[in-house]
């Protein structure tokens, strides 16, 4: 349910609280669920991370193969390793 916030302040100052008050509380509700929604993104990350990892799909890439002289799995592993990094400086920067 969603309530217009001039709503809630014509009703908060008809109890006779301050127009401050109201716009203190509104701002601390706006960042909880800016911090919620970081904190989802960042378990999502973390969640195709482990996936990423997961040894039947490690065993794929380990093989005598090699890309630009080093072998197969390791390229994968820091490619996966700079993805997670990218995704998090993403994430973390879009939320200031």
């Amino acid at each position: 349910m969603t309530v217009p916030s001039g709503t809630v302040t014509r009703h908060w100052t008809q109890l006779g609280g301050r127009n401050g008050d109201i716009e203190d509380a509104e701002a601390a509700v706006a960042k909880s669920r800016d911090d919620e929604q970081l904190t989802g993104r960042l378990t999502a990350v973390a969640a195709l991370g482990a996936v990423l990892i997961v040894p039947p799909l490690l065993a794929q890439f380990d093989h005598v193969d090699r890309v630009f002289g080093v072998p197969v799995l390791w390229a994968y592993l820091y490619l996966v390793w700079a993805i997670m990094i990218g995704l998090v400086a993403f994430i973390g920067g879009r939320s200031k």
